[in-house]
This record gives structure tokens, C-alpha cells and sequence, in this order.
């Protein structure tokens, strides 16, 4: 599942920085997102959905370094 190999990532390296990975529910999701947010909601309404949570990302870091972060080996 994709969730788990983003798990594996975790104490992984952006930079100097080290990136902590972990699970996250529906209702993290919804709490980061805004509370009642309809975007947030149509989201999960989709199901299937796998949500992680990041924690330590540089204030720098672009989309593409994320995406490099969970596809390199």
C-alpha cells in the first residue's frame, strides 16, 4: 500500500533536515485543512484515499523535492 511505502521514508533526509513521516485519519486531515473546508471534504468523500503527515519539512521546500523525497531509494 502506498501509505506504507511512505511510512518506510520516515527519519529520511530533505537536506540537512530529517523528515518524520506518520499515519494520519480522515479527521487530521480535515483538522489541517480548515475544519469544515468543502474542498477538504469532496476529498475524502472519494475514498481510497491515503493520507500521511509530514513533520520537519523545510519552510523552503517545493512540491518537486517532495516528490523526489518518496521516490528516491
Amino acid at each position: 500500500e502506498h501509505r506504507d511505502l511512505a511510512l518506510k521514508r520516515h527519519k529520511h533526509h530533505i537536506g540537512q533536515r530529517y523528515i518524520e513521516v506518520y499515519k494520519a485519519s480522515g479527521k487530521d486531515f480535515i483538522n489541517v485543512a480548515g475544519g469544515n473546508n468543502s474542498e477538504a471534504q469532496a476529498f475524502l468523500s472519494r475514498g481510497g484515499q491515503t493520507i500521511i503527515r509530514m513533520r520537519g519539512l523545510p519552510f523552503t521546500s517545493t512540491t518537486q523535492q517532495v516528490l523526489e523525497f518518496f521516490t528516491r531509494e
